[in-house]
């Protein structure tokens, strides 16, 4: 079963620059070393090019006109070029040196980059096809003093602009001369009129090619207009103008720094310009003698990094928070506004249905996404010290609980979005230290004991590790010392016993799916004891392992405990007989340098074991047969697997009198080399549902899915699908040849038509044989039906079989779900009065009948004659 990387939650921009499509309705994002868009139509995120992954950060995108090919470069000059509308990576290779600059022209032909003081100028695989080069260098541009910094394409793509940090533009005429190679002959104009380093470049929409504008980091805008009649650049009489320069930033009173201007964009006639304030304002720039205020917003509390405009859509970036927003400026409000973690993300867990997955952070906060749109719904910020574990209840009320090192659990409700309980951990006197690690364990490990002694501000003890039972009744936290178990009553919030025992750091817990009144907890003194939580006693002997238990998982039958230690190994239990069953042998799949996992989450069919750890693999193992099924490699390749032995010896002299970040899963030191190129993984949770499972990263988490299947449509190659063919295929009977026939022609009426000429009988086996990639729109069209054809029940009849079929993939489009949803209540809200009236109609007519035939038997005909 192939998993990829479906969405980078926990993060939504880490730098770089912001791209909207054309459409309007993707905005592209770089998050680390990956790319994702956000679906601003169906309020959904997602990955670009499956488990692509760059070699370094990602700093600069481009799109090309027509939204399929984008390219990614990261800090260190490597260019991927990806294919979005499906998903692959179709070129890679690298610059030489950094690029501050890309973008398409506006025909796709080129795609200009800048490369310190130079520009070059590649032939864009759009033009020519049908290469083993997709990109071709025609020449290089330069000229410049500085460092070039923006680039603009005339919307003729027949002149490039450049801005560079010596406060100059040049502007190159391209014309093509030989079409078949490729070959360009430039000619450069240089423009002067600013301070500082030309930020941003922009034509003006004439298309004439006569105006340009151009935002300096001062805060400086310059408008330029070519002078004379036609672009002869042989002619000196015939020069670009300064037309005026418009200071875009006053400063207010009170105000004693300079701002800077940090990105501009612009959309038709409007720019907008983002400053290092957080402020962000809108100008209109139909006339390039002035550019009068629009809007002018705060909406950051630090710099604004980057921003991109579409229409009256403006998407804002900043890479200190790593927030991302849309604003509709008009409108005058957030079209979207998300926030990942502010520091690293530490813990991760699935609700019950697998609807939704809650994440915990050193930023003490724990946020909850949806998996339907990768977006976080809900934020608690009641920690006063970093998140250390998250579990859901599986009870019918079910409720988040979390662990911090501040000592507390706190309980929340995702009804009401507010934590109604808190459980606090009793306070603890200093007891003695923990065994330090023999053998090859790693220097990370040996940093995590190094200052568990260390007095803590948190009243309480500093909890690790976190469960709860499956009715919900019971929460059972573990701390790091004075390495005791605490167990809560969630209805009561009372403490109501301490399990003691472990000789070490409580590192994993977990309650036997069979018998809910065991539990199982592992150490730093190498045992997993088991306990009955309610007689406060052990069960027979602990498990007893050749190094520190740091992670356990019950396979969901409860049959099995697989346990990971520090020896690099996992080691699988029968816990009723107590014998260890098997040890599957890690070393090999996590790399050089001592790695080991510690994090395990078991599949919903127990077949299979999800790792991560000290290691920038997430590797899936056949328990039963001990072997490796998948590896995914969920950040790029570290630089300290190459760091020599005596690098890594200083860092470890240098981490013996470092001070341990207070509640860290891991011993980190900020400031040091190793803290920034050290990749693991922090947390691993397998779904519910069998079909996703989420890996926690320093940077993000990453939601990794089952692909789509992908099914050989061959009408979808062939010329002759036609409305005629389709017609052909209804009077020869073949109902399902014509209805993929009319929804790859995505015609309504002529798939209304099919729709209507299927027996009802056949309705189930007709929407088995159909892509899932078409079940959203055909449920949009049948919801549409719904709302206008008096024919409810047969259009009732395809959608409840597209909803049994199809379920798994309309949870990806809730924009579909959304209208059959509205087309339902609307139905709804028609029938009912009708309905009702009717009954009462009926209700009313029967009393009647009954009583007149009541009176023809029991009442005598009297006749009143009048005078």
């Amino acid at each position: 079963m192939e998993f990829i990387c479906r969405r980078v939650a926990g993060a939504v921009h880490s730098g770089g620059n912001l791209i909207f499509a054309q459409n309007d309705e993707r905005l592209y994002s770089a998050i680390g070393r990956r790319v994702s868009y956000v679906d601003l139509k169906q309020q959904a995120t997602n990955a670009v090019g499956g488990n692509f992954e760059a070699k370094a950060e990602i700093d600069r995108l481009a799109l090309s006109s027509d939204g399929v090919l984008l390219v990614a470069i990261d800090i260190e000059g490597h260019l991927t070029a990806i294919n979005v509308e499906r998903s692959v990576v179709l070129y890679r290779f690298a610059l030489k040196g950094r690029c501050l600059a890309a973008e398409f022209s506006h025909d796709d032909g080129y795609l200009a980059v800048t490369q310190g003081r130079f520009t070059g100028l590649w032939l864009a695989p759009a033009r020519r096809r049908r290469e083993l080069l997709p990109f071709t260098k025609t020449s290089t541009l330069g000229g410049a003093i500085g460092q070039a910094v923006s680039l603009a394409w005339s919307p003729t793509s027949k002149y490039l602009a450049v801005g560079s940090a010596d406060a100059t533009i040049r502007i190159y005429t391209i014309e093509i001369y030989n079409q078949d190679e490729g070959d360009t002959k430039t000619k450069a104009f240089r423009l002067a009129a600013h301070k500082e380093t030309v930020n941003q470049i922009f034509w003006l929409p004439d298309r004439q090619d006569i105006f340009l504008l151009s935002c300096a980091a001062d805060a400086v805008a310059a408008s330029w207009v070519w002078s004379q009649g036609d672009h002869d650049w042989s002619s000196r009489k015939k020069l670009w103008a300064l037309e005026a320069k418009h200071f875009l930033w006053n400063e207010t009173s009170g105000t004693n720094y300079s701002v800077k201007l940090q990105s501009a964009a612009i959309s038709g006639s409007v720019l907008v310009c983002a400053f290092s304030s957080g402020v962000f304002a809108v100008y209109d720039a139909t006339s390039p003698k002035a550019l009068p205020c629009l809007h002018k917003l705060s909406a950051a509390r630090g710099s604004i990094d980057t921003v991109a405009m579409s229409g009256d859509l403006i998407a804002l970036g900043s890479k200190r928070f790593g927030q991302l927003a849309v604003w509709h400026w008009r409108d005058e409000a957030f079209a979207l506004k998300q926030q990942g973690h502010d520091h690293e993300a530490t813990c991760a867990a699935w609700s019950p249905d697998g609807r939704v997955f809650a994440s915990g952070g050193a930023d003490h906060k724990v946020k909850v996404w949806s998996d339907a749109t990768g977006f976080c719904f809900a934020t608690f910020d009641d920690h006063l010290a970093p998140v250390a574990a998250v579990a859901f209840a599986a009870s019918k009320n079910a409720f988040l609980a979390s662990a911090s090192a501040d000592g507390t659990v706190r309980l929340y409700d995702l009804a009401r979005y507010r934590c109604f309980r808190i459980l606090q951990a009793p306070s603890y006197i200093r007891t003695a230290k923990a065994t330090a690690p023999t053998g090859n364990a790693s220097a990370q490990l040996k940093a995590m004991h190094t200052k568990m002694n260390k007095d803590h501000d948190t009243p309480g003890a500093p909890l690790s590790s976190l469960a709860l039972d499956p009715d919900g009744e019971i929460v059972c936290a573990g701390s790091r010392e004075p390495f005791e178990i605490y167990v809560w009553a969630t209805r009561t919030g009372k403490l109501l016993d301490t399990l003691a025992g472990h000789e070490g750091p409580i590192s994993c817990l977990a309650f036997d799916p069979r018998d809910p009144s065991t539990l199982a907890s592992g150490s730093w003194d190498n045992t997993v004891r088991l306990w009955r939580v309610y007689r406060n006693e052990q069960i027979d002997e602990p498990l007893t392992h050749p190094a520190h238990v740091l992670a356990l998982a019950y396979r969901p039958d409860g049959h099995r405990l697989c346990i990971a230690c520090a020896d690099a190994a996992i080691h699988v239990w029968d816990q009723a007989e107590a014998r260890l069953i098997a040890v599957i042998d890690a070393k090999p799949d996590l790399g050089i340098g001592g790695k080991f996992f510690d994090a395990l989450a078991y599949s919903v069919d127990g077949k299979r074991i999800l790792a991560g750890g000290i290691s920038r693999f997430v590797c899936l193992y056949a328990v039963e047969q001990k072997v490796l099924l998948a590896k995914f490699a969920v950040t790029g390749r570290s630089s300290s697997d190459n760091i020599d032995e005596k690098e890594r010896a200083t860092a470890e002299d240098d981490q013996d009198d470092a001070d341990e970040l207070p509640g860290a899963k891991r011993f980190k030191l900020a400031g040091q080399a190793l803290r920034a190129t050290e990749a693991n993984v922090n947390a691993v949770a397998f779904s519910p549902t069998g079909r996703s499972f989420v890996a926690v990263i320093p940077s993000a988490i990453l939601v990794f899915g089952i692909p789509e299947e992908s099914r050989f449509a061959p009408f979808e190659v062939d010329e002759s699908v036609t409305p005629l063919a389709v017609a052909d295929a209804l009077k020869a009977s073949e109902p399902a040849k014509a209805l993929a026939m009319a929804l790859q022609l995505a015609d309504d009426n002529l798939t209304d038509a099919v729709l209507k000429h299927a027996c009802i009988d056949d309705i189930a086996l007709l929407v088995a044989g159909i892509p899932a990639k078409r079940a959203a729109p055909l449920v949009t069209l049948i919801s549409d039906r719904i709302e206008r054809s008096p024919h409810l029940e047969f259009y009732l009849e395809w959608l409840l079989a597209l909803l049994r079929t199809h379920a798994e993939h309309l949870r990806e489009d809730p924009a579909a779900v959304r209208t059959a949803q509205r087309a339902l209540l609307g139905a709804q809200r028609t029938l009912t009065p009708l309905l009702e009236d009717n009954t009462f109609a009926f209700s009313y007519l029967g009393s009647v009948a009954a009583s007149s035939n009541n009176g023809r038997s029991n009442t005598t005909t009297t006749a009143v004659v009048k005078n």
